[in-house]
């Protein structure tokens, strides 16, 4: 199941609702959540959309990539490298 939630200043989701109209006609960015209240993607106020990927074999599940960058996991589910898709230069 899916659910359509609009992020407030925070970027925390609010009660799932239709998209509205923000300030001066543009649209917030919106988040979509699985079932499990996992976050599986974003619009922002331009409409570009982003998809998630999870690594969901570990207890928690671990983002793999955000539409902008992939990520590397270590040891002990430590975070070690972050790739930009556009450029696939990694950040440390």
């Amino acid at each position: 199941m899916l659910s359509h939630c609009v992020s407030d200043i925070r970027g925390t989701g609010t009660a799932p609702s239709p998209p509205p109209t923000g300030v001066g006609g543009t649209t917030p960015t919106t988040y979509t959540y699985n079932g499990n209240g996992v976050r599986t993607s974003l619009t922002t106020r331009t409409g570009q959309a982003m998809g998630f990927t999870y690594d969901q074999t570990t207890g928690t599940p671990r983002l793999m990539s955000d539409g902008t960058s992939d990520y590397i996991f270590g040891p002990m589910g430590t975070p070690i490298e972050a790739i930009n898709v556009a450029s696939q230069s990694p950040n440390y």
